[in-house]
């Protein structure tokens, strides 16, 4: 009987499917052993991420005992002859069993797989930076995520020093409050959230990224959440409603007002372009509404509530003129192009074709340099 690891079968892989989806190279039957030791969340696994395992317990010999016929069904794999040294068709850039792959023993193997684990934590979550909720409320992982840091946004440095200054409280488990980032689009309100998990993914920050229309099966992931060692963002990108809508209801009692608590390790961030959310009609404020709403003042404040529940909120207004040009410089430097009088000017000239001043157009421009599409 297995007690942790499940039923090996190294002969019934197939090692080009498994090398190909992850972009592994290599002695592939090795790497697929490794690979599965180091995702599987288990018994063994978990204990480590929430810091409790212990080589003196009655788990870390059985995990040993396990990890070595793992190793011993491997090394007597006949597929090791055939796939010794494969080359996938597009190799990965970072390779996670690389880290493990020089193991001399067993016990050093589980060791070093405790530590990784206590470190990084297990499963998907140990790998990667962010997810999306799936329609029917499982995970999914966000296998290539926006590598921006907070160096590549101008402009905005009060917001950001806001923004970071919450988050490393929530982080550690001091008083933290959900974040609204709302204001002109293109303004680096949610890449200033992405920023947050590039810089402090190591420190167990992941994010969760939810659609508006699976708002709905929040509930149900928030004990799933609650469960693990991390501390989760949970961010709805470009949330609003429209003033007929009523599934905003959802997302406050799950802010405030359900009887469950939010768990601690879990924490809301919203960027929008509305300061309330909710669209307000022009009937929403007369004595009495077309629609047969006598006490307008309570269905305002009904609409108004989902803003309250974000106890920070940060403006990103649009940028002026100058603004505009601070942020293409800031760009330029970070891409080694030259900032130069015929740039600026350039630059201007291109604002006036794209929609006006933001970071997004600042970006575009320089891409358009980059590429050989502007000239200057």
């Amino acid at each position: 009987m297995k007690y942790i690891y499940g039923t090996y079968k190294p002969e019934k892989v197939n090692y080009p499917e498994f090398a190909e989806k992850h972009g592994f190279g290599g002695n592939i039957v090795k790497k697929h052993m490794l690979y599965r030791l180091i995702t599987e969340e288990n018994i063994f696994s978990l204990s480590c991420e929430k810091g409790i395992m212990r080589e003196d317990s009655g788990i870390f010999p059985i995990a040993v005992s396990e990890v070595s016929e793992i190793i011993r069904k491997y090394e007597k794999c006949t597929a090791n002859k055939l796939f010794s040294d494969y080359a996938p068709l597009i190799p990965c850039k970072y390779d996670i069993t690389e880290e493990f792959a020089d193991f001399g023993s067993p016990e050093e193997l589980v060791r070093r797989l405790a530590d990784f684990h206590t470190k990084r934590g297990c499963g998907e979550f140990a790998l990667y930076k962010g997810f999306r909720i799936r329609s029917d409320g499982s995970l999914m992982p966000v296998k290539i995520f926006d590598p921006i840091t907070f160096d590549d946004i101008f402009c905005y440095e009060n917001q950001l020093e806001a923004l970071e200054a919450n988050t490393v409280s929530f982080m550690e488990g001091k008083p933290a409050r959900n974040t609204l980032l709302f204001g002109a689009r293109g303004t680096g309100k949610s890449s200033s959230v992405k920023a947050l998990i590039n810089k402090y993914f190591d420190r167990g920050l992941r994010l969760i990224e939810v659609l508006k229309d699976d708002i709905s099966l929040l509930p149900e992931l928030m004990p799933v959440l609650s469960e693990r060692n991390f501390k989760f963002i949970v961010f709805i990108d470009d949330l609003s409603f429209e003033a007929e809508e009523t599934s905003y209801k959802h997302l406050k009692s799950v802010l405030e007002g359900s009887a469950e608590v939010k768990p601690g390790n879990v924490i809301f961030y919203a960027t929008s372009n509305r300061r309330h959310i909710i669209a307000e009609k022009w009937d929403d404020r007369g004595d009495i509404s077309q629609k047969g709403e006598m006490h307008t003042a309570d269905q305002i404040n009904e609409k108004i509530s989902l803003s309250d529940r974000f106890g920070l909120k940060l403006t990103f207004t649009r940028p002026g003129q100058k603004e505009f040009i601070e942020i293409v410089k800031g760009i330029a430097r970070n891409s080694g192009i030259e900032i130069t009088d015929s740039l600026i000017a350039a630059a201007k000239a291109y604002e006036l074709g794209a929609g006006g001043f933001s970071g997004r157009v600042a970006r575009q421009f320089i891409e358009s340099i980059i590429c050989g599409g502007e000239t200057l």
